[in-house]
């Protein structure tokens, strides 16, 4: 896929992003990746996989108590999607036909 382009159609795109700064950090351009990061950040606050990125990036750079931030926060945004996803299996599951069953 085409990051750039999908990022000239809309510039608001975390997710397009987030992918080029993964790119950029895997070439070892940290700076390049941060400011990808950075208006990800700005367009999904609450997105886990940007702020693990970007915790990762900030750490190469040397800023380590902002990267360990990131991380914890990563962390704790992953925690409520997991939370989320439960509550919502948990919602779905159906009963088994065995319980309540008199034999």
């Amino acid at each position: 896929m085409n990051f750039a382009a999908a990022l000239a159609i809309d510039s608001r795109l975390p997710e397009s992003r987030l992918e080029i700064a993964r790119m950029l950090h895997r070439d070892g351009k940290e700076t390049e990746a941060l400011k990808e990061l950075d208006v990800a950040e700005k367009y999904a606050p609450q997105n886990h996989k940007v702020r693990l990125l970007r915790g990762q990036v900030l750490l190469r750079l040397g800023r380590k108590e902002e990267g360990q931030a990131e991380l914890a926060e990563a962390k704790r945004l992953f925690g409520m999607v997991m939370d989320k996803d439960k509550a919502r299996v948990d919602e779905q599951r159906v009963p088994s036909p065995e319980i309540g069953r008199e034999e």
